[in-house]
């Protein structure tokens, strides 16, 4: 990896991994490195499949992997930069959106999730804190989603059934063990349209009921 990108500095860190800043020495272009230990990944199938659905996807409202390098100590992800804010934190600070500013923002994630689907890709976990507010070489901010750590390709595996996700997010079926599918994200997404226009969930999570 060092022979293509020179490393700048950290941008954050997880539990499992950090995140660099670097940058292509041929194009110049500014990516962000994670960096995994191959330890931690033995019988670590969730990441496998994550990379692979990240491979085969490309949309504008969605946050781009461009390359992976394997060591023999580490995991390199090549990924688009992400800088910028969450969703969750614009919220924080308006409390409540306009009808003509949620709708902004949520076509761009109904682009995201068409598109998604029509690929036959289910997200799991959509939430405002993985929807991230990019800033863009012209001051501009470029929605984006973020943390296909739940996704899943309902092509390969037409029933989903493993209970993932964010507790208030949740769809009904994915609660009560039933089967699922994309459908499930618009669930998700009719939560997060809630809570930009009336400024709290229709849902306060409880984890023992």
């Amino acid at each position: 990896m060092a022979d293509y990108y020179t490393i700048h500095h950290q941008l954050g860190e997880g539990v499992s991994s950090k995140v660099f800043l670097a940058q292509n020495k041929k194009t110049g272009e500014m990516v962000a490195i994670k960096i995994i230990p191959k330890n931690i990944l033995i019988n670590n199938s969730q990441l496998s499949k994550e990379i692979k659905i990240l491979k085969t996807i490309s949309h504008k409202y969605i946050i781009g992997m461009k390359d992976v390098f394997i060591t023999e100590e580490y995991l390199q992800i090549i990924m688009e930069v992400a800088e910028g804010y969450q969703l969750f934190d614009h919220i924080c600070q308006r409390r409540t959106f306009t009808e003509k500013d949620a709708k902004g923002i949520l076509i761009k994630l109904l682009d995201a999730l068409a598109y998604l689907h029509d690929e036959g890709i289910v997200h799991r976990d959509l939430k405002p804190e993985n929807i991230m507010f990019v800033q863009s070489e012209d001051g501009t901010s470029n929605l984006k989603l973020i943390d296909f750590g739940f996704a899943r390709d309902c092509k390969e595996q037409n029933i989903l059934e493993a209970p993932v996700g964010t507790l208030g997010y949740k769809a009904p079926e994915v609660l009560s063990h039933q089967p699922y599918s994309t459908k499930t994200d618009m669930w998700s997404l009719g939560v997060i349209t809630y809570i930009l226009l009336v400024g709290f969930p229709p849902f306060f999570s409880d984890p023992e009921h």
